[in-house]
This record gives C-alpha cells, structure tokens and sequence, in this order.
C-alpha cells in the first residue's frame, strides 16, 4: 500500500495522482536495496533457545525471567514477544517497569519493583552494558557460542551486574530466500543492515544469497549508509524494514517500505506499508511499477504522435489543400469526415478527441492483468 498524501492537501485527486506518479517512478527506477535483518527477513515470533544464568545474579533464573519480561512489556522491539511468551507459558506474575528508557540499536534501561526487591535493569545487546559500564567478560564464551549458532544474543544486567544471557532464534522468514534470488537475477544491489553483530549476520545474509553485509548499525548508521547510496548509486535506493531502529533509514531512502507488523514510527517514516507477512509482495511492487512506468510512457508517446497527425487537420490544413488545388466537381471524397471546403467535420472532430482519451485509457486499463 502506498501511503496516501495528508488529507488536507489541496485538489486531492489531481494531487494523489502526482503523488503516486513520483513514488512509482521512484520504485520503478530503484537500483540498490537495504534490507533490514529481524523481523524483515526473519520470522516475527521468535523464541527464546539458550539461557545461561551468570554465577552471583542477584535473581533466580525465573525471577531473572519475570524481571525481563516485564521490562519487555514497554518494547515494541520483535525480541519483546519470546519473553512475553516464555512468561507467559510458565505463568508469572508480571509488573511494569516504573522507568523506562530505550536506546535505539542497543537496548532498554528500566526500573522494575517486585515483591522481592526494586531492580535497576538493563536489557539488550553488548554495547547497552559497555555504555554503562558493565562487565561481561564471565559470559564471554557463552555468548561467542551462542552468536556461532546463529543465535541473537540478549545481555541482562541487574544493578551494574551481568546476571544472565538469553539466545533468540528467529527463523528465516517463509519466502525470503525466493525473494532475494528474484531482486539478484534482476540485477538489483542488495545489501543486509543489521543491528546484530558480524558472526550473526554475515552467515545468514551469505545464506540467502546476500554478499554484502552491514553489522552493528545503530539507526543514524543506517541512514548515513543510506545518504552515501544515494551519492553514489544511479538510481533511487530502497529501505525494506519493520522497527523502530528503521525509522531515520526508512524516512532518508527514496523508498520506504515497512513490513507487516511494522512499529507506528516505521510505517508513519515509510512510503509504501505491506499488508502481509509474504515478501514476494515487495518483487511485485518493483514490476508493478516498471509496469506503470511503461504504460505511462506508451501514453505520452501515443498522445504525443495522435495530437502531430490531427492538430493540423483539425486547424485547417485541409482548407489549405482546398485553396491550393480544388475540390473538384464532387467536393469532399469523404463528405461524413470534411466539408465540401475540406474543413474538419465538427462531429468527426469530437470523435477524434474521444478516440485519443479512450485509446489512452484502454492501454491503462492493462495494467489490470498484471500477475
């Protein structure tokens, strides 16, 4: 779906009409593709795989759990729901966290007061602890293992110490090796960008047939990846995503596109919302509008040679053949289409003008057989 422009905007069919011209020339004329990793790529339900608990956490493993999960109730981040999830199967009292702040591309910090204790929490990725100054070098090698499954690694942190690391597994999503194969043969330039590190993201972007990889991109990266495409590529650069951490990525391309179950922030940054989860979608957007680009040119190129042929008729150059040689005795060989002075019938003329209108809407209307 491509977004519509602000309801408030002046002459709106004329307006839409332009608005959506520009965005399928855009599409249309696209070369480089940024393709956002999870929750674009992959499945969104995800699922929490591995947990090592850190020797002298603070909490128990499932009051480690219960403390997460309830931090993960103010996220809109894909990684929120296997927590919830999780908590949810082992039935656990949930609290909301009593402060909350998100890091783009690192993490959370929160505050979250239980019947136990009031904990000070941090949640996400190696960075968030690094900025705060925690020490993770007990876990190290439980992460590195982790990250060489393939697994998304997720750092807990409970008042300035490293408590425990979940694993997340999230599966490649259903249709996604088919869609890049398809943007490849068509010669388009696909590029991963994902905030999750080197070891994660170079298997599976080389798994689905992506060479280059972008890791460890925290949003304003990726916009700034997205600026330089733009100097540097000869058409217009696309940003598929679904996140929060999308958002100044999808806003900076020349195309925007969220993915179904995308946060409010991307899809309001986004120029075009898919309405399902099947990716194949976004292979028949960029025919759709080559498709429309054609038939716009084939329009313009009718009316262009329609209008060279008959404007002369219809101005008089006929008269002119009059003047110069005659009608002769019979007047005008064709008395339904030119007076006997060779001037254009005025009912021949208006079925002149309707024929350009309805030959130009007749090649539009293919466009409705497109598969």
């Amino acid at each position: 779906m491509i977004r519509r422009p602000p309801r408030s905007t002046p002459k709106p069919s004329s307006a839409a009409s332009d608005v959506y011209k520009r965005q399928f020339q855009k599409i249309a004329e696209s070369e480089t593709i940024c393709l956002d990793k999870t929750g674009t790529l992959t499945e969104g339900t995800a699922s929490v795989s591995g947990f090592v608990l850190a020797q002298g956490s603070q909490a128990s493993a499932q009051e480690l759990l219960r403390i997460v999960a309830s931090v993960e109730r103010g996220s809109q981040h894909p990684f929120s729901l296997p927590f919830l999830d999780l908590a949810s199967s082992q039935n656990l009292e949930l609290v909301w966290p009593t402060t909350f702040r998100y890091f783009p591309g690192k993490g959370i910090m929160a505050s979250v007061e239980t019947e136990l204790s009031e904990y000070s929490v941090l949640v996400g990725n190696i960075s968030l602890l690094e900025d705060h100054g925690v020490e993770h070098s007990a876990l190290v090698s439980e992460i590195e293992a982790m990250g060489a499954d393939g697994l998304a690694v997720v750092l807990v942190a409970i008042d300035g110490k490293l408590s425990g690391v979940y694993g997340i597994k999230n599966a490649v999503k259903s249709g996604a090796n088919r869609v890049v194969s398809e943007l490849n043969n068509a010669g388009y330039r696909n590029i991963l960008v994902s905030g999750d590190r080197e070891e994660i993201t170079r298997p599976f972007g080389l798994n689905l047939g992506i060479s280059e990889i972008h890791s460890s991109m925290l949003p304003d990266d990726k916009a700034a990846l997205v600026r330089e495409l733009q100097v540097e590529a000869a058409g217009s650069v696309v940003m598929i995503g679904d996140g929060m951490n999308d958002a100044p990525a999808l806003a900076q391309a020349d195309v925007g596109i969220a993915v179904v179950q995308a946060s409010a922030l991307a899809q309001s940054s986004a120029t075009v919302n898919l309405l399902n989860s099947d990716l194949s979608q976004v292979n028949d957007l960029f025919r759709l509008s080559k498709r429309v680009m054609k038939v716009t040119k084939q329009n313009v190129l009718w009316a262009f040679l329609y209008n060279i042929v008959l404007l002369p008729v219809a101005a008089g150059a006929g008269y002119l053949i009059y003047l110069l040689v005659g009608s002769g005795d019979g007047g005008s060989p064709i008395p339904w289409l030119f007076s006997e002075t060779w001037l254009l019938n005025p009912t021949a003329a208006a079925a002149a003008m309707a024929l350009s209108s309805v030959s130009v809407v007749a090649n539009s209307l293919r466009i409705q057989g497109f598969k």
